[in-house]
């Protein structure tokens, strides 16, 4: 539709010129054999089947050569809006050349080039730059106006694809991707072609994650879908590859991914921690979230390899794995992180291993989270506070795995079962895994029914007899952490700045009013005797309401018994005094070689030295001793001495 007009000076015309599948409008034209040009001029191209345009665009300067089958456009308002409706987008671009043999179309930006700059520019650095090209907009409903950049790009005709070069990231959600070489491939209906060996970075606020090798399928503005590879970096800067078979957006637009990892794929947290089981990113949290089970790497047990069970979220510049009062494998088997006393009288760690037995009973138990301390080769469990600051309250226990020792502070479980008299105890145990020997280093509060005037005697010649070493409580912290045990920790706070400012309490708190408060006492495990046996000085530090702080010669014997756990404490304040106290049946027997403390016993009606049994309790009674059984108890005391240092003579 138009007219043409011959003049001598060329054949010009104006309106609607079809061709090939090519149709143009124009007011001008110039003809001449093989060519025609145009100033301004709307362009389309049609489908195959003639019904529906594939590419239309408008005010280009045009120049069309049948002889080179080549029509050349270029915009006349910087860049000019093309649209591509079987593919259902559009962009913006100032430079086509349509190659009508090869039924293509390339379209240039030239007002906006790419750099070799921009080549070498890490993918998070590119998001706060005005990147080259043009806009490539998809007008696809379902798609939200997903958007790109490119600075150039091919059409073909026959096939109805759109491919864009240098492209260098793409928007969706909150990840940016960044396709290989830059290239990405658009197909009928705004379907992007699978970008292959892409780089995903999530999120864009805080760029914590990195994905590569990535094949993606972006959906629109707000969704895509991967598989990708990602390198988790431990302690030391080591990357350790993870493959997610799962990446998406989830109903907040955020990016995650779910990956797995095999038992036998000798994936590490860290050198201390070997993981298998499921891996989760979220991409904006900066750590990754694991579930499934870790292994310790240590060889102070007999037992294969164990998957210690958790989930959580893992920093890998801090390893802090969750542990449960009762843990277990991953299979479901119940584990413990204790020192434990067997049915068979040793003492064991197990150090989220199982049990021997599983009614064997805990010394000292730990839980919160397994932490691993390279510069001591340690694993320490306890609670985020204690594993930040060991002198504070609560369970530890610490494995050694250079020499498969054990450390266990905090409250210990003796396992005692002595009726009336109660004994609690506070500090330190310490296990030898390889010969089962534990040592313990305890605060030991004491409560049984006594005559009081006999203990009041006690305590006063114990804190009058300037011969006996005194107890420096400002440097124990042990007595510091077992009176924070005991009383709480705001009170203890208030007796500790007693204890550092007078070097003892002005008054001894209703808290601590204990038969005997042991303030330091050592003791080894003798499994032969099933035996808890005190080592070197004994440490009192009241005796009821009276302080005594003080440190003196003498035994205590814990023996456990099917009939019944014996306690025999022995005293020696020196030569000519000591005290002696033996009990089991739930009877105690005392005996001293002070006359008035034996008259305290015998001149008390037995009515008075008997409590009845009440809620559950025993009746117990108290009596007196025979100085015969003291010395029975210090012989054989004597010899466990000696039996106890042989082994250090003959090495």
């Amino acid at each position: 539709n138009g007219r043409v007009v011959l003049m001598p000076s060329g054949l010009t015309g104006r309106g609607k010129i079809e061709f090939e599948k090519a149709e143009m409008e124009s007011n001008l034209y110039k003809f001449k054999e093989h060519v025609f040009d145009s100033d301004t001029a709307n362009f389309r191209l049609r489908t195959y089947d003639l019904t529906d345009l594939a590419f239309n665009t408008e005010n280009y300067k045009s120049h069309i050569d049948f002889k080179k089958r080549i029509g050349e456009f270029k915009s006349n308002g910087g860049v000019s809006k093309v649209n591509f409706p079987v593919n259902r987008y559009i962009c913006y671009m100032d430079m086509l050349d349509w190659y009508m043999d090869k039924e293509e179309i390339a379209l240039r930006n030239t007002k906006k080039p790419g750099s070799e700059i921009l080549d070498k520019m890490p993918l998070k650095d590119l998001l706060s730059y005005d990147l080259p090209g043009s806009d490539f907009v998809s007008t696809h409903p379902s798609q939200d106006s997903l958007k790109f950049r490119a600075t150039k790009a091919i059409f073909n005709m026959k096939d109805y694809v759109l491919t864009a070069q240098d492209v260098k990231l793409i928007r969706v959600a909150d990840a940016v991707i960044a396709p290989e070489n830059g290239k990405v491939t658009i197909l009928r209906q705004a379907e992007m072609q699978q970008l292959n060996n892409s780089l995903i970075l999530a999120d864009t606020a805080k760029k914590y994650h990195y994905m590569y090798k990535a094949r993606t399928i972006i959906q629109g503005k707000k969704n895509y879908i991967a598989t990708a590879y990602y390198d988790y970096t431990d302690e030391n800067d080591k990357k350790h590859q993870i493959f997610f078979d799962k990446v998406g957006v989830d109903p907040n637009n955020r990016t995650y991914a779910t990956g797995k990892i095999s038992d036998s794929s000798d994936f590490a947290l860290s050198p201390a921690f070997d993981f298998a089981g499921e891996v989760q990113l979220k991409a904006n949290k900066q750590n990754l979230y694991f579930i499934g089970g870790t292994q310790l790497f240590h060889a102070c047990t007999d037992d294969s390899k164990i998957w210690l069970k958790f989930n959580s979220e893992i920093n890998p510049k801090e390893i802090l794995i969750p542990i449960d009062a009762e843990p277990k494998e991953v299979n479901g088997r119940k584990l413990a992180s204790a020192i434990l006393y067997s049915n068979t009288g040793q003492i064991y760690t197990a150090f989220a291993s199982p049990k021997r037995v599983y009614s064997d009973s805990a010394v000292i138990s730990a839980n919160g989270f397994i932490t691993y301390k390279k510069d001591k080769k340690e694993y320490w469990i306890a609670s985020k506070t204690k594993l930040s600051n060991p002198d504070t309250l609560g369970n530890m226990l610490v494995l050694d795995v250079n020499s498969c020792v054990s450390k266990g502070d905090g409250k210990i479980n003796l396992g005692t079962k002595l009726g009336r008299v109660s004994m609690d105890s506070y500090g330190f145990v310490t296990n030898n895994m390889r010969n089962n020997e534990a040592t313990f280093d305890l605060v030991m509060p004491i409560n049984f029914f006594f005559h009081p005037e006999a203990l009041k005697m006690l305590g006063q010649s114990l804190f009058s007899n300037n011969s006996l070493n005194s107890i420096d409580n400002v440097a124990n912290n042990k007595i510091k952490k077992a009176f924070g045990e005991i009383l709480g920790e705001k009170e203890a706070e208030k007796v500790i700045n007693e204890i550092n400012m007078y070097g003892a309490l002005r008054r001894v708190p209703d808290k601590l009013d204990y038969t005997m408060l042991l303030s330091d006492v050592k003791f080894r495990y003798d499994s032969t005797t099933r035996s808890f046996i005190s080592l070197g000085d004994i440490g009192i530090g009241n005796i009821g309401k009276n302080q005594i702080n003080k440190y003196v010669k003498g035994y205590i014997q814990i023996q456990k018994k099917r009939t019944g756990d014996v306690l025999n404490i022995y005293l020696e304040l020196d030569d000519a005094e000591w005290y002696f106290f033996t009990y089991s049946n739930n009877q105690m027997q005392a005996y001293s070689s002070m006359k008035d403390f034996n008259d305290f016993i015998t001149q008390e009606k037995p009515e008075k030295r008997r409590l009845e049994a009440e809620s559950g309790m025993p009746a117990y009674s108290y009596y007196l001793s025979t100085e015969r059984r003291k010395n029975d108890f210090v012989k054989r005391m004597q010899a466990a001495e000696v039996t106890q240092d042989e082994p250090e003579q003959s090495e």
